[in-house]
Formats: C-alpha cells, sequence, structure tokens
C-alpha cells in the first residue's frame, strides 16, 4: 500500500467558485464550455491518488528500518545490496542498483536520514538525493513521525518533493499526510487503513490543492480507497471525489464544479 492506499476543509475558494458558475447562468454557453474546458479528468485523479507510489517503496523501507531500530544498534547494516553507514545522529543509505523486500524496482541514489532532536525514538527526516524507484527520480525530503498505542500506529508525513518522470515531465508535492492504522482485529486483512491532510501537487502548469475532508479509508484486504472524500482546487474550481460507502469495488464518483457527476474507475 502507498501512503495514499496502498502498502500501507472546505476551501475559502468554495463559495466564489460555485456563485460564479451559476450566476452567469447555465444556459450561456461560452461558460458552459469553459466549465467543460475545466473539468476535472478521471485520469487527473488517479495522478493525484498515484503520486506517493514512486516513493512508496523507500517509504517503506524507511518507516520498517525505523521500527526495528536496526540503525542506532549497529554500525554498519545492510539489507540485500543497500549499505547503511550510521552516525549518533542518523545515517545515509546508499542504492547500488538494489531491491528491497516487497518491490521488483530497481534503486538507485542516496538518502541522507536524520533523527530529531531530543525525539529520536518517533521521528525522523529523510533527504533524497537523486534516488530513482525504476525509472522515475525523486528529490527533497520527507519527514515522519510515528506514534500509536496496542490498537494504532500513526503516522505523520511531511513532503515537499519533486518526482521525474520518464517522459521529462516532472511533479512537485509538498503538504501532509497522516496514515492511521487501525488493527482492533486479529484478522490482518481486517486492519483498517486511513488516510487525512492537505498538500498541493503542481504537474507542469496544473497546480492541484488537495483536502481530505472526510478521511479515505480501506483494509489491507482492499488495494483500493472504499469510501471518504477529497476536495480539489484546480484554477479556483472546486471539484469532490467520494470513494462509496465502504464496498471494494475501484468505483469513485467525481462532483465537478457545475454540479453534475461522473463515475470513474480507480484503474483507468
Amino acid at each position: 500500500m502507498n501512503l495514499i492506499m496502498k502498502n500501507s476543509k472546505n476551501f475559502l475558494f468554495f463559495a466564489f467558485a460555485m456563485l460564479f458558475v451559476w450566476s452567469c447562468g447555465k444556459d450561456d454557453p461560452e461558460v458552459e464550455s469553459i466549465v467543460e474546458e475545466q473539468k476535472l479528468e478521471a485520469s487527473e485523479v488517479n495522478l493525484i491518488l498515484n503520486t506517493d507510489t514512486f516513493s512508496s517503496t523507500i517509504d517503506t523501507y524507511l518507516v520498517s528500518a525505523f521500527q526495528s531500530n536496526q540503525a542506532g544498534k549497529s554500525s554498519t547494516q545492510k539489507v540485500d545490496c543497500t549499505i547503511t553507514d550510521v552516525t549518533s545522529t542518523g545515517y545515509t543509505v546508499t542504492f547500488d542498483n538494489c531491491t528491497v523486500d516487497g518491490s521488483d524496482e530497481v534503486l538507485n541514489g542516496s538518502l541522507n536520514v536524520v533523527f530529531e532532536e531530543g525525539n529520536e525514538d518517533a521521528a525522523f527526516t529523510a533527504t533524497y538525493n537523486n534516488v530513482s524507484v525504476g525509472e522515475v527520480v525523486l528529490n527533497g525530503t520527507r519527514s515522519f513521525e510515528v506514534s500509536g498505542d496496542e490498537a494504532t500506529v500513526v503516522i505523520n508525513v511531511v513532503s515537499d518533493m519533486t518526482v521525474a518522470m520518464a517522459d521529462d515531465s516532472v511533479l512537485a508535492e509538498t503538504g501532509t499526510k497522516t496514515l492511521t492504522i487501525s488493527f482492533t482485529t486479529t484478522n490482518i486483512l481486517d486492519f483498517a487503513v486511513t488516510i487525512e491532510g492537505d498538500w498541493t501537487i503542481v504537474n507542469n502548469n496544473d497546480v492541484y490543492e488537495i483536502s481530505i475532508t472526510t478521511p479515505l479509508r480501506s483494509s489491507f484486504s482492499c488495494d483500493y480507497i472504499t469510501s471518504g472524500v477529497m476536495s480539489l482546487i484546480k484554477n479556483e474550481l472546486v471539484t469532490t471525489v467520494s470513494f462509496g460507502n465502504g464496498d471494494c469495488n475501484a468505483v469513485a464518483t467525481i462532483t465537478h464544479p457545475d454540479g453534475s457527476n461522473e463515475e470513474f474507475n480507480l484503474t483507468d
């Protein structure tokens, strides 16, 4: 689940955007054309949902290493072909044509991990230096804070990242997400996973402001978001995405700024 739902708020623009759409008149063809052009496509929603997929392999490795606490117990750690050089304040990870458990992607580049001073047991920041996951190259920082109890694990992630794609396009992401895993059952497949947060994604000239208004929810038994509501602003127009009532069916509904609804498939 990536940090959107694989591995593991309303906006001030809303009233203005809706007032603009409706006060101009639904029968004005020029306005209808403008609104139609500014409708959010299903492919854009899936791009937003899948942005974390590119870093999820590294995130999984980082959180696993952090939770095992191996970095503070030895001077050198070897995981497959990944070498970790440890200091008292953090460690550096060098990937050299490596793979890590759970992924077939080849990794290259380096990570510099620094523990939060006075909070070494709960928080760290990872700086990505040309870390490639397959053909995708990651740069920037992600800060993690891990907490929890017997029933839950909570991972707060603050991102300031760029993602260079194989087609030379570049995505930029800034903002925060909170991943909560609830394990109040003995069946691991029933563990609940929720996502909350607010972040911004820039894709070429398009800027998307995202806010989770109702926590996105799934479980380890489903690869898709099964409920929750996401609000997105693009070009100062607000679109909402509803992920259903809990069924694992890969279907979500976009509500466009003109009030129309459109179902789409999360696998498209």
